[in-house]
Protein backbone atom coordinates (compact mmCIF):
# COMPACT_ATOMS: atom_id res chain seq x y z
CA UNK A 1 0.00 0.00 0.00
CA UNK A 2 1.36 3.41 -1.00
CA UNK A 3 1.94 5.77 1.91
CA UNK A 4 3.15 8.89 0.06
CA UNK A 5 1.65 9.87 -3.28
CA UNK A 6 2.21 12.83 -5.56
CA UNK A 7 0.55 13.39 -8.94
CA UNK A 8 1.63 16.13 -11.36
CA UNK A 9 -0.23 16.79 -14.61
CA UNK A 10 2.52 17.33 -17.19
CA UNK A 11 0.48 17.52 -20.40
CA UNK A 12 -3.14 18.57 -20.80
CA UNK A 13 -5.45 20.67 -22.99
CA UNK A 14 -5.14 23.51 -20.48
CA UNK A 15 -2.24 24.97 -18.48
CA UNK A 16 -2.56 26.08 -14.87
CA UNK A 17 0.79 27.92 -14.74
CA UNK A 18 2.43 30.61 -16.85
CA UNK A 19 5.16 29.26 -19.12
CA UNK A 20 3.73 25.77 -19.45
CA UNK A 21 2.68 24.50 -22.88
CA UNK A 22 -0.86 23.19 -23.33
CA UNK A 23 -1.80 20.64 -25.99
CA UNK A 24 -4.64 18.26 -26.74
CA UNK A 25 -3.33 15.27 -24.81
CA UNK A 26 -2.54 13.84 -21.41
CA UNK A 27 0.54 12.91 -19.41
CA UNK A 28 0.63 12.46 -15.64
CA UNK A 29 3.69 12.08 -13.41
CA UNK A 30 3.14 9.85 -10.38
CA UNK A 31 5.47 9.43 -7.40
CA UNK A 32 4.40 6.54 -5.18
CA UNK A 33 6.70 6.09 -2.17
CA UNK A 34 9.53 7.47 -4.30
CA UNK A 35 8.91 5.29 -7.37
CA UNK A 36 8.27 7.46 -10.46
CA UNK A 37 5.74 6.48 -13.14
CA UNK A 38 4.67 8.43 -16.21
CA UNK A 39 1.12 7.64 -17.28
CA UNK A 40 0.78 8.58 -20.95
CA UNK A 41 3.01 11.03 -22.80
CA UNK A 42 0.74 13.57 -24.49
CA UNK A 43 1.27 14.51 -28.14
CA UNK A 44 4.97 15.03 -27.51
CA UNK A 45 5.14 18.76 -28.17
CA UNK A 46 4.78 19.76 -24.52
CA UNK A 47 6.20 16.89 -22.47
CA UNK A 48 9.93 17.65 -22.30
CA UNK A 49 9.36 21.41 -21.99
CA UNK A 50 6.83 21.10 -19.19
CA UNK A 51 8.72 18.37 -17.35
CA UNK A 52 11.84 20.56 -17.24
CA UNK A 53 9.87 23.60 -16.06
CA UNK A 54 8.17 21.53 -13.36
CA UNK A 55 11.45 19.94 -12.18
CA UNK A 56 10.49 16.42 -13.21
CA UNK A 57 13.55 14.44 -14.41
CA UNK A 58 12.40 12.09 -17.17
CA UNK A 59 15.67 10.16 -16.81
CA UNK A 60 14.60 9.16 -13.27
CA UNK A 61 11.39 7.41 -14.31
CA UNK A 62 11.05 3.78 -13.28
CA UNK A 63 8.11 3.03 -15.58
CA UNK A 64 5.96 4.39 -18.36
CA UNK A 65 2.37 3.17 -18.71
CA UNK A 66 0.36 3.86 -21.88
CA UNK A 67 -3.42 3.99 -21.55
CA UNK A 68 -4.16 3.34 -25.25
CA UNK A 69 -2.70 3.88 -28.69
CA UNK A 70 -3.92 7.35 -29.71
CA UNK A 71 -1.34 9.95 -30.74
CA UNK A 72 -2.35 12.38 -27.97
CA UNK A 73 -1.31 9.80 -25.35
CA UNK A 74 1.71 8.21 -27.06
CA UNK A 75 3.29 11.06 -29.02
CA UNK A 76 5.84 11.91 -26.34
CA UNK A 77 7.17 8.36 -25.93
CA UNK A 78 10.19 8.94 -28.18
CA UNK A 79 11.21 11.97 -26.11
CA UNK A 80 10.93 9.97 -22.88
CA UNK A 81 12.93 7.00 -24.13
CA UNK A 82 15.61 9.29 -25.56
CA UNK A 83 16.15 10.63 -22.04
CA UNK A 84 15.66 7.42 -20.09
CA UNK A 85 17.52 4.16 -20.71
CA UNK A 86 16.06 1.99 -17.94
CA UNK A 87 12.31 2.57 -17.45
CA UNK A 88 10.01 -0.31 -18.34
CA UNK A 89 7.16 0.50 -20.71
CA UNK A 90 3.77 -1.14 -20.11
CA UNK A 91 1.22 -1.33 -22.91
CA UNK A 92 -1.34 -3.63 -24.49
CA UNK A 93 -0.31 -5.25 -27.82
CA UNK A 94 -3.28 -3.56 -29.55
CA UNK A 95 -1.78 -0.17 -28.72
CA UNK A 96 0.24 -0.44 -31.94
CA UNK A 97 -2.75 -1.16 -34.20
CA UNK A 98 -3.62 1.55 -36.75
CA UNK A 99 -6.40 3.82 -35.47
CA UNK A 100 -8.64 6.30 -37.23
CA UNK A 101 -11.21 8.98 -36.43
CA UNK A 102 -14.11 9.53 -38.81
CA UNK A 103 -13.98 12.82 -40.71
CA UNK A 104 -16.91 14.50 -42.47
CA UNK A 105 -15.59 12.98 -45.70
CA UNK A 106 -12.78 10.62 -46.69
CA UNK A 107 -9.88 10.44 -46.25
CA UNK A 108 -10.43 9.83 -42.56
CA UNK A 109 -7.85 10.91 -40.00
CA UNK A 110 -5.13 8.58 -38.73
CA UNK A 111 -4.82 8.99 -34.95
CA UNK A 112 -2.60 6.07 -33.92
CA UNK A 113 0.84 6.06 -32.31
CA UNK A 114 3.26 8.30 -34.27
CA UNK A 115 6.07 6.66 -36.24
CA UNK A 116 8.87 8.05 -34.07
CA UNK A 117 7.23 6.63 -30.94
CA UNK A 118 6.84 3.23 -32.63
CA UNK A 119 10.50 3.29 -33.66
CA UNK A 120 11.61 4.26 -30.15
CA UNK A 121 9.54 1.44 -28.70
CA UNK A 122 11.19 -1.03 -31.07
CA UNK A 123 14.65 0.16 -30.07
CA UNK A 124 13.70 -0.30 -26.39
CA UNK A 125 12.23 -3.78 -26.97
CA UNK A 126 14.16 -5.35 -24.08
CA UNK A 127 12.26 -3.25 -21.55
CA UNK A 128 8.80 -3.35 -23.11
CA UNK A 129 6.19 -5.21 -21.04
CA UNK A 130 3.13 -6.25 -23.04
CA UNK A 131 0.14 -6.65 -20.73
CA UNK A 132 -3.43 -7.62 -21.46
CA UNK A 133 -4.35 -8.16 -17.82
CA UNK A 134 -3.51 -6.39 -14.57
CA UNK A 135 0.20 -6.01 -13.81
CA UNK A 136 1.91 -4.50 -10.79
CA UNK A 137 4.20 -1.72 -11.98
CA UNK A 138 5.49 -0.98 -8.47
CA UNK A 139 4.39 -1.81 -4.94
CA UNK A 140 0.79 -0.65 -4.70
CA UNK A 141 0.68 0.61 -8.31
CA UNK A 142 -1.19 -1.47 -10.91
CA UNK A 143 -1.80 -1.08 -14.63
CA UNK A 144 -5.31 -2.49 -14.99
CA UNK A 145 -5.05 -4.19 -18.37
CA UNK A 146 -8.21 -4.64 -20.45
CA UNK A 147 -11.35 -3.17 -18.90
CA UNK A 148 -14.45 -5.42 -19.09
CA UNK A 149 -17.46 -3.66 -20.67
CA UNK A 150 -20.39 -4.30 -18.37
CA UNK A 151 -21.96 -0.88 -18.96
CA UNK A 152 -22.94 1.18 -22.03
CA UNK A 153 -20.04 3.14 -23.54
CA UNK A 154 -20.33 6.92 -24.08
CA UNK A 155 -21.54 7.89 -27.55
CA UNK A 156 -18.21 9.49 -28.47
CA UNK A 157 -16.84 5.97 -28.88
CA UNK A 158 -18.63 5.67 -32.23
CA UNK A 159 -16.13 8.00 -33.89
CA UNK A 160 -13.12 5.68 -33.65
CA UNK A 161 -12.14 2.87 -35.98
CA UNK A 162 -9.36 0.40 -36.83
CA UNK A 163 -9.45 0.77 -40.62
CA UNK A 164 -8.93 3.73 -42.98
CA UNK A 165 -12.47 3.39 -44.33
CA UNK A 166 -13.89 3.63 -40.79
CA UNK A 167 -15.95 0.48 -41.08
CA UNK A 168 -14.45 -1.51 -38.18
CA UNK A 169 -15.21 0.14 -34.81
CA UNK A 170 -12.35 0.32 -32.38
CA UNK A 171 -13.27 -1.80 -29.31
CA UNK A 172 -10.41 -0.21 -27.34
CA UNK A 173 -9.06 -3.55 -26.20
CA UNK A 174 -5.80 -1.68 -25.51
CA UNK A 175 -7.29 0.71 -22.99
CA UNK A 176 -6.14 0.52 -19.38
CA UNK A 177 -6.09 2.78 -16.34
CA UNK A 178 -3.60 3.14 -13.49
CA UNK A 179 -4.66 2.19 -9.96
CA UNK A 180 -2.78 3.14 -6.78
CA UNK A 181 -3.63 1.58 -3.44
CA UNK A 182 -3.21 4.34 -0.87
CA UNK A 183 -3.91 4.53 2.83
CA UNK A 184 -6.91 6.75 1.98
CA UNK A 185 -8.36 4.38 -0.60
CA UNK A 186 -7.84 3.79 -4.31
CA UNK A 187 -6.49 6.58 -6.50
CA UNK A 188 -7.24 6.08 -10.20
CA UNK A 189 -5.90 7.73 -13.34
CA UNK A 190 -7.64 7.30 -16.67
CA UNK A 191 -6.40 8.21 -20.14
CA UNK A 192 -9.71 8.84 -21.91
CA UNK A 193 -12.07 6.35 -20.23
CA UNK A 194 -13.18 5.14 -23.67
CA UNK A 195 -14.62 2.09 -21.89
CA UNK A 196 -16.84 4.48 -19.95
CA UNK A 197 -16.28 5.78 -16.45
CA UNK A 198 -18.76 3.27 -14.91
CA UNK A 199 -16.88 0.28 -16.38
CA UNK A 200 -13.49 1.74 -15.44
CA UNK A 201 -14.49 2.38 -11.84
CA UNK A 202 -16.17 -1.01 -11.55
CA UNK A 203 -13.06 -2.84 -12.79
CA UNK A 204 -10.71 -0.90 -10.53
CA UNK A 205 -12.89 -1.56 -7.49
CA UNK A 206 -12.82 -5.28 -8.33
CA UNK A 207 -9.03 -5.24 -8.70
CA UNK A 208 -8.71 -3.22 -5.51
CA UNK A 209 -10.61 -5.77 -3.45
CA UNK A 210 -13.58 -3.50 -2.87
CA UNK A 211 -11.57 -0.66 -1.33
CA UNK A 212 -13.24 2.76 -1.53
CA UNK A 213 -12.15 5.06 -4.36
CA UNK A 214 -10.63 8.20 -2.86
CA UNK A 215 -9.67 10.09 -6.03
CA UNK A 216 -10.04 9.84 -9.82
CA UNK A 217 -7.88 11.84 -12.23
CA UNK A 218 -7.65 12.02 -16.00
CA UNK A 219 -9.78 12.26 -19.11
CA UNK A 220 -13.37 11.06 -18.70
CA UNK A 221 -14.52 11.42 -22.35
CA UNK A 222 -17.58 13.48 -21.48
CA UNK A 223 -17.10 16.39 -23.90
CA UNK A 224 -19.79 15.04 -26.24
CA UNK A 225 -21.72 12.92 -23.76
CA UNK A 226 -25.51 12.81 -23.69
CA UNK A 227 -27.43 13.81 -20.57
CA UNK A 228 -27.95 10.14 -19.77
CA UNK A 229 -24.24 9.40 -20.10
CA UNK A 230 -23.39 12.30 -17.81
CA UNK A 231 -25.85 10.97 -15.24
CA UNK A 232 -24.34 7.47 -15.50
CA UNK A 233 -20.84 8.83 -14.94
CA UNK A 234 -21.99 10.83 -11.93
CA UNK A 235 -23.83 7.84 -10.47
CA UNK A 236 -20.70 5.70 -10.82
CA UNK A 237 -18.62 8.32 -9.02
CA UNK A 238 -21.23 8.71 -6.29
CA UNK A 239 -21.35 4.96 -5.83
CA UNK A 240 -17.61 4.92 -5.17
CA UNK A 241 -17.81 7.65 -2.54
CA UNK A 242 -15.07 9.57 -4.34
CA UNK A 243 -13.58 12.59 -2.52
CA UNK A 244 -11.43 14.14 -5.29
CA UNK A 245 -12.21 14.40 -9.02
CA UNK A 246 -9.36 15.67 -11.19
CA UNK A 247 -11.11 16.32 -14.50
CA UNK A 248 -8.82 16.90 -17.46
CA UNK A 249 -8.22 16.36 -21.20
CA UNK A 250 -11.34 14.94 -22.92
CA UNK A 251 -13.70 15.57 -20.00
CA UNK A 252 -14.60 18.81 -21.76
CA UNK A 253 -16.08 22.03 -20.41
CA UNK A 254 -19.61 20.63 -20.38
CA UNK A 255 -18.47 17.52 -18.53
CA UNK A 256 -16.54 19.52 -15.95
CA UNK A 257 -19.44 21.91 -15.39
CA UNK A 258 -21.82 19.01 -14.90
CA UNK A 259 -19.48 17.29 -12.44
CA UNK A 260 -19.03 20.53 -10.49
CA UNK A 261 -22.78 20.86 -10.17
CA UNK A 262 -23.09 17.30 -8.88
CA UNK A 263 -19.97 17.27 -6.69
CA UNK A 264 -19.57 20.78 -5.23
CA UNK A 265 -16.04 21.40 -3.98
CA UNK A 266 -14.70 18.03 -5.13
CA UNK A 267 -13.78 18.78 -8.76
CA UNK A 268 -10.32 20.04 -9.68
CA UNK A 269 -9.60 21.37 -13.16
CA UNK A 270 -6.43 19.35 -13.53
CA UNK A 271 -4.52 21.24 -16.22
CA UNK A 272 -0.79 20.85 -16.78
CA UNK A 273 1.09 22.09 -13.75
CA UNK A 274 -1.55 20.88 -11.29
CA UNK A 275 0.04 19.09 -8.31
CA UNK A 276 -1.93 16.88 -5.94
CA UNK A 277 -0.46 15.06 -2.95
CA UNK A 278 -1.40 12.61 -0.25
CA UNK A 279 0.83 12.66 2.86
Amino acid sequence: MTQRLRIVIVSDNCASRTGLMAEHGLAAWIEADGFRVLFDTGQGKALAHNAALLGLPLKALGAVVLSHGHYDHTGGLAAVLARNSSAHVYLHPATLEPKFARSAAAPHRAIGMPEDSCAALERAASRVCWNTGPVEVAAGVTATGEIPRRFPVASGGGRFFLDPECRVPDPFADEQALMIRSAHGLVLITGCAHAGLPATLDWCKALGGGRPVHAVFGGFHLAGATDGELESAAAALEGCGVKVIGASHCTGARGRDFLRSRFPGLVLEAGCGTVWELP
